[in-house]
């Protein structure tokens, strides 16, 4: 009789950790109040665009803190500056919505205000994923393929090893793992659900300042319009993703 070999050989997608970098961005932003305007005018309504790269479409930044540290108001009336779509929201059906769920981060301006904004008053966004999270998975993707077997550093067999209780896997050699496909489906959909989902990745192409406001109707000839100017601190991961490669690997089932 002839022989025949147990060995079958699997393909595994192996996956790099993104490059991530931290960035801190300060932007000072100038809104002027125009007679007859039903909004304030910027100098700029996206100054953020600036901090990924227009020629490299994979380039993305996950905002990991906006703080107000300045402000000045000119006028003695209140605004209200929005800063929308800062990312996609996930537009969660509650009353009190967090700027996760809306994308969308909004700045009080009181009347006649002129000074550095306290810590406390001055946080206009903070991630519900914990920092710690967000390092360690930005940039990474969900596989939609059939594949049953990962590598140590996948992120999926990360986050199965390290945040489930009792993870279910069959440890392969070289630090390999194999997972029951209805159990890895489960475990797809939690780590999209609490993880992925929860980080917001943007290259800012939607993002708009705007403020409304009642117009000021006046016949006077102006030579200088009040002007409502803010500092704001952004701080973020840029996203740099690596490249996916293919890594064979023979092993006997």
């Amino acid at each position: 009789m002839g022989n025949f070999s147990t060995r079958q050989d699997l393909y595994i997608n192996k996956f790099n950790n993104p490059k991530i970098k931290d960035i801190e961005k300060t932007f000072c932003i100038r809104g002027t109040l125009v007679d007859n305007e039903k909004q304030l005018i910027f100098d700029s309504v996206n100054p953020f665009k600036q901090l990924v790269s227009q020629k490299d479409a994979s380039h993305e930044i996950v905002v990991t803190g906006m703080y107000l540290i300045y402000l000045k108001n000119e006028t003695k009336q209140e605004f209200k500056i929005n800063i929308d779509n800062v990312f996609v929201g996930n537009n969660m059906n509650q009353d009190v919505k967090h700027e996760d769920d809306t994308g969308c981060i909004k700045i009080l301006c009181p009347a006649s205000y002129d000074g550095p904004v306290n810590e406390i008053d001055g946080l206009l966004y903070k991630p519900r994923l914990r920092d710690e999270m967000i390092r360690k998975y930005a940039g990474m993707e969900i596989p939609n393929d059939e594949q049953l077997v990962f590598e140590i550093n996948h992120p999926l067999v990360h986050f199965i090893l390290h945040h489930t209780e009792r993870p279910q896997y069959t440890k392969l050699e070289d630090n390999f793992f194999k997972f029951e496909k209805e159990y890895l489906e489960k475990m797809k959909n939690f780590f999209k659900a609490t993880v992925f989902e929860q980080i917001h990745r943007t290259r800012f192409e939607d993002t708009k300042i705007n403020c409304d406001i009642v117009p000021v109707i006046s016949n006077e000839k102006k030579v200088i319009y009040p002007c409502v100017t803010f500092i704001i601190q952004l701080n973020g991961l840029l996203i740099m993703p690596g490249e996916n490669k293919m890594k064979h690997l023979a092993t006997k089932i």
